[in-house]
């Protein structure tokens, strides 16, 4: 964790350890994927073009990305704004990220170049929805737009500027050595390591970005000042402003950013990220000149908890004692006293007191638990997001999770009938439609 106030570093702390099977110690040196708050560097490089005069926000993205295509003409009405602000109707992902074509130099526009059969999920401009595929789209316009590759354009317009000399947009081609595990919850519910970071050179400006805590504190420095080094002008203040104010239907969000007023009407600006073993959160309150990022090597839920409290002890206010959430419990009871009881005690909890229960934190646990791997938490996995589909039936997250329980455990059941049954033309046709199925799961 770290926290910067007035433009200065006041407090760097480290917990924990990189790995689990090795015990070594976190530093401010060691590395994290950081998920989706990769999204504020690339709107930042945006912004910067714009400033440029070379990208207009109001023109349509396919003027800027030639090779951008899809079957529903409506595509060219998508600007560069849409894209900013999660209001492009692109698909949220799409498949296109399997096998080597998507980790090479060519990955971005590869990407893209497979949305070329796909339609919009809704009309640019009208709604909000989260959408990583925009983010990999918007990174495609800073490879057009400035001739460069998009991380050496970050690299050189954004990161070495500021200092950041520990992050890069590609993991696997830097061979970073300070490099996380990425931590589960493993078949006895105990963290268990994943496995190394995969390459992320599809994702890129979606959720691409490692780094250090120290080099975040660097880029919060530059924010609270204004987009300015005091050297260098990554940003103008005026872009910044824009970045932090509430769009038209976009509910609480920004340009790449949410935006909140909270405590009496301070505002507050954040962006959180999570990819698979990693949850981080980055928030600033602009005229309270405060900002603290937050690094988990562990995609536990902890990190927005952990800020909001860090916030408030700087702003003077009055802390409540901690609470164990729900969450937290059930992974406690599964561990110490196994999934009957833990199950138990959030059916329970969901019955008695609903507004106790985080349905974000309760799936995220869920999907930590498939991530574990095991037929033991997939199966806990499954009865937890079915009990939060009882209780939170519209909530897109759940359904999601849900769904690709559902969808491993089908292959799992046909593969053990094809096993006993050779012959089963049921099993093996079903195997072959799953098989088919162009998906990887995040």
């Amino acid at each position: 964790m770290g926290i910067v106030r007035k433009s200065e570093v006041v407090y760097l702390k480290n917990q924990g350890t990189e790995n689990i099977l090795s015990q070594k110690p976190i530093s401010s040196n060691t590395v994290f994927n950081t998920g989706s708050i990769s999204k504020v560097f690339t709107a930042t490089a945006i912004m910067q073009l714009h400033e440029l005069g070379l990208i207009n926000l109001k023109t349509p993205v396919y003027k800027y990305v030639p090779y951008f295509d899809m079957v529903d003409q409506d595509f060219r009405k998508i600007t560069i704004e849409h894209l900013l602000a999660h209001k492009g109707g692109l698909p949220g992902d799409h498949s296109a990220h399997v096998g080597a074509p998507y980790f090479g130099e060519d990955a971005i526009k590869n990407y893209i170049i497979k949305l070329y059969d796909r339609s919009l999920e809704s009309q640019p401009g009208v709604q909000y929805s989260y959408s990583n595929t925009g983010y990999v789209l918007l990174s495609a316009v800073i490879e057009e737009v400035s001739k460069m590759g998009f991380e050496a354009y970050m690299g050189e317009n954004i990161l070495k500027p500021i200092g950041m000399y520990s992050s890069t947009f590609n993991a696997d081609k830097n061979k970073i050595i300070n490099l996380t595990a990425r931590h589960v919850i493993g078949a006895d519910f105990n963290n268990a390591v994943y496995g190394s970071l995969t390459d992320t050179r599809w994702k890129t400006g979606a959720g691409g970005l490692t780094t250090t805590i120290h080099d975040m504190c660097l880029f919060a420095k530059v924010l609270l000042n204004g987009g300015s080094t005091g050297e260098y002008e990554i940003i103008s203040e005026k872009s910044l402003e824009a970045m932090w104010t509430r769009g038209e239907n976009t509910g609480d969000k920004g340009l790449a950013w949410s935006i909140y007023h909270v405590w009496g009407g301070k505002k507050l600006v954040d962006h959180g990220g999570n990819s698979i073993g990693y949850s981080a959160e980055f928030a600033i309150m602009p005229d309270d000149s405060i900002a603290v990022v937050v690094f988990c090597n562990n995609r536990n839920g902890a990190e927005w908890p952990i800020t909001g409290a860090v916030l408030k002890t700087m702003l003077g206010r009055d802390l409540k004692a901690p609470v164990y959430h729900p969450d937290y419990m059930v992974q406690k009871k599964l561990r110490e006293e196994g999934s009957r009881p833990a199950l138990e005690y959030l059916a329970k909890t969901l019955e008695e007191d609903i507004d106790e229960v985080s349905c974000y934190d309760m799936t995220l646990l869920a999907y930590r638990l498939i991530q574990g791997g095991g037929e033991q938490n997939l199966e806990i996995s499954r009865e937890i997001c079915e009990l939060l589909a009882m209780y939170y039936p519209d909530t897109p997250m759940v359904n999601e999770i849900l769904g690709e329980v559902y969808f491993k455990l089908a292959v799992k059941h046909y593969r053990y009938l094809v096993k006993k049954e050779p012959a089963s033309w049921t099993g093996k046709k079903m195997l072959e439609l799953l098989g088919s199925i162009d998906v990887e799961f995040f």
